[in-house]
């Protein structure tokens, strides 16, 4: 494992809830970031714990998380991410039941809190991206063509997985990335 990332994921692995989830969710990323990352089945496992950390280390208004509700993360056409979400076998995330989505189709997705978009053409994405407008729905994808598009963009640079992440669209939308999560990001917008 390089230096760096150990580094990262020891600073991430002592705060509270990460030590809380540690075995479910440190272990994959410790186990994943090394020279296994060329294996496609590690990368998209290693991709859905990253999508589960992001929602994790990320603060929602109280009116997109009401008393009682699922926790919602939809997979737009994006099924390896939510096989591997399904295989990191978490029951719940900020102590709301879990449930995952795979969807083809973007009716009803504002009721998501999380996003994951797959292979969307840009056209259909940016019109997506409109009827999403002010809904508290933190976008996440690995799509090279849509980096600059969604509030937390993943991508491969050698043997690792970094990630960016638009701050000022999450705050526009009253998301709040914790800082933790803002220091390990390649690049905050």
């Amino acid at each position: 494992m390089a230096p760096e990332i150990h580094v990262r994921l020891l600073t991430l692995a002592r705060s509270r809830i990460f030590r809380r989830w540690g075995l479910k969710i440190g272990l994959p990323l410790l186990l994943a970031s090394g020279p296994a990352l060329a294996d496609p089945v590690a990368d998209y496992r290693l991709k859905a714990a990253i999508v589960y950390n992001f929602a994790l280390f990320t603060t929602w208004p109280a009116d997109a998380l009401p008393a009682g509700n699922d926790f919602n993360v939809c997979f737009l056409q994006a099924p390896e991410l939510k096989q591997g979400m399904q295989e990191l076998a978490v029951p719940t995330l900020l102590g709301r039941r879990l449930v995952m989505q795979l969807t083809y189709d973007t009716d009803g997705l504002r009721g998501c809190q999380v996003l994951v978009v797959g292979s969307v053409p840009r056209e259909k994405w940016n019109t997506l991206r409109k009827s999403l407008a002010g809904a508290a729905v933190l976008t996440v994808s690995d799509e090279p063509a849509l980096q600059d598009r969604v509030m937390m963009s993943m991508a491969t640079e050698g043997e690792r997985i970094v990630f960016d992440v638009d701050h000022t669209a999450a705050r526009a939308v009253n998301l709040a990335p914790s800082s933790k999560l803002l220091r390990l990001a390649r690049k905050v917008r």
